[in-house]
């Protein structure tokens, strides 16, 4: 029903602990907006099982479901999983905005959004340490604006895979962010609209846009950043589809021909089976040019590119352009 438990423990502060909390498996528009909002001491969430803002009655949509559910829950750690793929209109807007203790995010697997539906989402987390991955390819109005705003711990922003934009849908989606030095645009058109309003402000002053479009307008971007359009210098990213795919870096085989007699035996000595690299040497312009790291390497490679652990990096090589390479 609309509005059933909105504000229900609306700055309770002495609320510790409502994981017991039974959460429907549906909700209505405004159902859940600012439940717990600055409840401070809240440390343990409710599980949140909905897998849908669509009304099951008819096909319309639930506006602002979760809207600022925990705002300014400044002792919340762990957000709870959201499992939904059919966003509404602002269903998680602003909903850990000032969760200054939350460090991970949960996984959004929604490919199609909705206007505003993660706008503000972690908004001033100034603990967070990892972003989710972001799907979907075509955009919303406001969609992730100022999502990220504040985040000021967060070292890797996630890739911007859309390639269909929407008014505003990244504006001030980084501000704040002054440890991010690297992004990836998939979009190739021109970066000089209000797509991208402030949305690298207050970012690291150094760092790298990949971008393989050729329009930029320097007010978007840090001055002390560079820019790489070229497709033959812009990274990808591989998602892991198995638990046992750890983290693979991609070599040229140019620069594997460069190394030491001494590197050479290191890497020949590494075992035969490799079952976390399978799927991909069963591509051919992968295995005749790639060397694939064992295992045993993933926690240096980790610590030096910075990477979540669901990531598989891959750097592009001379002569490949994006759509030589397949995602997994």
């Amino acid at each position: 029903p609309v509005d059933c438990a909105s504000r229900l423990f609306l700055n309770e502060t002495g609320l510790i602990d409502a994981s017991r909390l039974i959460m429907p498996d549906f909700v209505g528009s405004y159902s859940f907006e600012y439940m717990f909002s600055g409840c401070t001491n809240l440390i343990y969430a409710p599980a949140l099982p909905c897998n849908s803002f669509i009304s099951s009655v008819g096909s319309s949509t639930l506006t602002a479901c979760y809207r600022g559910m925990f705002k300014n829950c400044k002792s919340l750690i762990v957000a709870p999983a959201l499992p939904a793929t059919d966003l509404s209109n602002y269903c998680y807007y602003s909903m850990f905005e000032g969760c200054s203790s939350l460090q991970s995010a949960p996984v959004l697997p929604a490919t199609t959004l909705t206007s505003y539906c993660y706008s503000n989402m972690f908004k001033n987390c100034s603990s967070l340490l990892s972003a989710p991955e972001l799907p979907a390819t075509t955009l919303t109005t406001y969609c992730y604006s100022s999502m990220f705003y504040g985040c000021s711990k967060l070292e890797r922003a996630p890739i911007l895979k859309a390639t269909t934009l929407a008014s505003s849908c990244y504006s001030d989606m980084f501000n704040g962010c002054s440890l991010i030095d690297e992004l990836i645009i998939y979009y190739n058109d021109s970066l000089s609209s209000n797509y991208f309003n402030s949305f690298l402000t207050n970012a690291s002053s150094t760092g790298t846009l990949y971008y393989s479009g050729d329009d930029i307008e320097s007010s978007y971007i840090p001055s002390g950043w560079n820019v790489e359009t070229s497709p033959n210098t812009l990274p990808f990213y591989v998602e892991a589809l198995e638990d046992n795919f750890e983290i693979i870096i991609e070599v040229p085989k140019e620069e594997n021909e460069r190394k030491s007699a001494e590197e050479e035996q290191s890497t020949s000595n590494l075992p035969e089976n490799k079952p976390h690299v399978n799927k991909l040497e069963r591509q051919k312009h992968f295995s005749s040019e790639f060397q694939f790291f064992h295992s045993r390497e993933v926690e240096n490679l980790k610590e030096k590119h910075k990477l979540p652990d669901h990531v598989v990096y891959v750097r592009g090589s001379e002569g490949r352009r994006k759509n030589n390479f397949r995602e997994y």
